[in-house]
């Protein structure tokens, strides 16, 4: 068995980026809550407003939805009125998700608080700390996707 620091349990990169993660997003999830959003929601909400109407292999890249997670959230989505399919002229097996007028209002209703809680999360580290942590999530990136298990 490997003894190695990196293998102990509370040393685990994964564990300590889930760890993180879920420090960083109480606060937007407590915020969503109150729009009787969820977070996987809110991702496509913001990526169609941002984005434009797109078909849903592209939103599950954008947003790191799995296909049928994001099948799930698109009728969540379309019951509460935020969002229309519609099929693609050129491809009719295709559909593109649009934001209605209320997913955009939604939208433009939330996203100043989302905003607010991610200064009030900027204040609370150096520029340069959040510069280098942004740069150093790139290069983990990199340098894993090109990893392939033993």
């Amino acid at each position: 068995m490997r003894t190695t620091s990196l293998w102990k349990y509370e040393r685990s990169l994964p564990n300590a980026l889930m760890r993180a993660r879920e420090a960083l997003m109480n606060p937007f999830r407590s915020l969503l809550r109150i729009h009787g959003l969820t977070e996987q929601e809110w991702r496509v909400i913001r990526s169609v407003s941002e984005n434009g109407a797109s078909d849903a292999s592209t939103i599950s890249e954008r947003c790191f939805i799995s296909m049928p997670g994001l099948s799930r959230t698109l009728v969540s989505l379309e019951r509460k009125g935020l969002v229309r399919r519609k099929r693609d002229l050129e491809d009719q097996r295709r559909a593109n998700i649009a934001l209605t007028k209320k997913g955009a209002h939604s939208f433009e209703l939330i996203s100043p608080a989302i905003l607010a809680v991610n200064a009030t999360i900027a204040a609370r580290m150096p520029s340069e700390k959040l510069d280098s942590l942004y740069k150093l999530l790139v290069e983990l990136e990199q340098s894993v996707s090109d990893t392939t298990p033993v």
